[in-house]
């Protein structure tokens, strides 16, 4: 009897193995492209970047998992036009924003998928960790490795959007209905954050 529930067993998780289709796709990189909001105090500017490679798993014709290799240096902001697109384009390039003379791609790895009635939602967590320094912040993407200061902005120096002892040259960027880890130190003191 023993060996007989041992079989019935074996033959049951067979079948649903059997039935079970995984397969990986690869993105067609020519067809496809992220686009990307990024969200400031004053308001938003949307654009693209390239993919360079990717994959995606589906199971049973649903999607499980992926991964995405993006070309920095393709960034291109789509809601500005001429020189206020230029300045753009160049300063989410330049050293102080992605880098992408050092950093040339970044990768994004799903890491829960939720389906809905005609796409998906996909979650990609981020984490940044933010070292208190007397004059000023370091942050860090360690996920993107990306690091980079915060500096305020003089008094003198603010533009008329801009909030008194609150607008910093580099701010920091995070994803909206996202989770985000945030890990706070400080070096020789603590300021608010």
């Amino acid at each position: 009897m023993k060996t007989i529930k041992i079989l019935t067993l074996f033959l049951f998780a067979f079948t649903c193995l059997a039935f079970t289709k995984n397969t990986t796709k690869k993105v067609d990189v020519e067809k496809s492209v992220v686009k990307w909001v990024g969200y400031k105090l004053t308001g938003q500017h949307e654009g693209t970047i390239s993919i360079k490679e990717g994959e995606l798993n589906f199971e049973n014709k649903v999607l499980t998992g992926g991964t995405f290799t993006m070309d920095m240096g393709s960034i291109n902001t789509t809601d500005l036009e001429g020189g206020s697109k230029n300045r753009l384009d160049g300063h989410l390039k330049d050293e102080d924003f992605f880098d992408v003379d050092k950093y040339k791609t970044a990768a994004m790895v799903f890491k829960e998928i939720k389906p809905s009635d005609k796409d998906y939602s996909i979650k990609a967590d981020l984490t940044i960790k933010a070292v208190g320094y007397q004059w000023y912040w370091g942050y860090e993407y360690p996920d993107e490795n990306i690091i980079f200061d915060s500096y305020m902005i003089e008094e003198k120096d603010l533009k008329a959007d801009q909030p008194r002892l609150l607008a910093v040259d580099n701010e920091v960027i995070v994803p909206v209905n996202k989770v985000v880890k945030v890990l706070i130190t400080a070096n020789d003191v603590l300021h608010a954050w």
